[in-house]
């Protein structure tokens, strides 16, 4: 949770109340706002007050002497030639879509860390991962982040797939993505956390963050494993986020092994296919005592494929199944949806240790 203090700049004096009401009812993050529509009360505050970011009227910014570092023009009907150059944001726009660009680009200017509130709880690392693909990995790993969210747990969605097959359903415009994150853990930038905060976004519909997918499938492939391992690990000691939850490949890589055991839990899939069943069963060998009591099993159902079913691998028996659906994606006006009715959440829920 980022926490700034904005000075907002405006003649209008009922765009200052509706904007700074909105930024005082933001959850995800703390603002201080401060409002002026006259420009004698704006300068004497930006002379005697420190802010972080000034929001402000092409006609209030063409008067002033100093400029905050920090500075976004609220741009009406466009930017007038002589301060073109200037960052700026659409002022008539959601509340959501400002303070969205306004992160952005404060966590893209800034050279030093963010404060950030207290993290008053351990933040649990969540993993799901199938020897094998077609396991429906990816769907549980969403329907699974989505369900956390929604229950009100503050959640952050991280896929590891170099082709990303979410990009349909958590859909980002923006240009930054997980090539950016990676960017900046590779060269262990001090204020990581605020870069992560202008790069994640929001889903709506649950409340789930997520980190877009990558731009180019070699950001991933070419990606170091002593990147990935420092990215975790700031996020489990720096963030808020109550759940982080990881989307692994199918390949079974020593970074993967090396994830594998920062997970609290580590959740591995079967469809009940014989290929699935016979390297999941080989997986477990493999690593059952490794893991321990991380490692729990799970049968995902969503899709009529069963050719084998298994109550049991090697000492770990199957927790739980998740029920067959018969619609599981459909379109919307918002782009394509999962559907999921209340026994696949309960059944997914009940995977969660100590928290759910």
């Amino acid at each position: 949770m980022i926490n700034l203090q904005i000075t907002i700049g405006d003649t209008d004096l009922h765009y200052l109340q509706k904007l700074s009401d909105y930024f005082m009812s933001v959850k995800t993050h703390h603002f201080s706002v401060k409002t002026f529509s006259d420009l004698p009360n704006l300068l004497n505050h930006l002379n005697t007050e420190s802010t972080d970011i000034l929001l402000i009227t092409e006609k209030l910014y063409k008067q002033l002497h100093n400029i905050p570092p920090m500075t976004l023009l609220l741009r009406e009907n466009g930017v007038g030639s002589n301060i073109k150059e200037h960052l700026s944001i659409p002022k008539y726009q959601s509340g959501s879509k400002i303070v969205e660009q306004m992160i952005h680009y404060y966590t893209l200017q800034s050279t030093s860390e963010v404060q950030f509130a207290p993290n008053r709880k351990r933040t649990a690392l969540i993993g799901i991962y199938s020897p094998s693909g077609g396991s429906g990995k990816t769907t549980l790993s969403l329907m699974l982040s989505k369900a956390l969210a929604a229950k009100g747990k503050n959640t952050l969605f991280i896929s590891l797939e170099e082709i990303a097959s979410y990009k349909h359903v958590l859909s980002a415009t923006d240009e930054t993505s997980l090539s950016d994150l990676l960017y900046y853990a590779h060269k262990r930038s001090d204020n990581l956390m605020m870069k992560l905060e202008g790069i994640q976004r929001l889903d709506k519909e649950s409340g789930l963050k997520f980190i877009p997918a990558p731009i180019h499938s070699d950001d991933m492939l070419l990606s170091e494993d002593a990147d990935w391992y420092y990215l975790l690990d700031y996020l489990l000691k720096f963030s808020d986020f109550e759940t982080i939850v990881l989307d692994f490949t199918s390949v079974l890589s020593q970074r993967n092994v090396e994830l594998f055991k920062k997970c609290q839990q580590l959740f591995v899939t079967t469809n009940f296919s014989f290929q699935q069943n016979a390297k999941l069963t080989a997986f477990v060998k493999t690593y059952g005592e490794v893991l321990g009591d991380k490692l729990t099993l799970l049968a995902n159902l969503t899709k009529p494929m069963v050719e084998e079913v298994l109550v049991t691998v090697e000492g770990y028996d199957i927790k739980t199944t998740i029920p067959y659906m018969e619609r599981l994606y459909q379109n919307s006006s918002n782009g394509i949806g999962q559907q999921m009715d209340d026994s696949c959440g309960e059944a997914l829920m009940a995977l969660v240790r100590g928290g759910a």
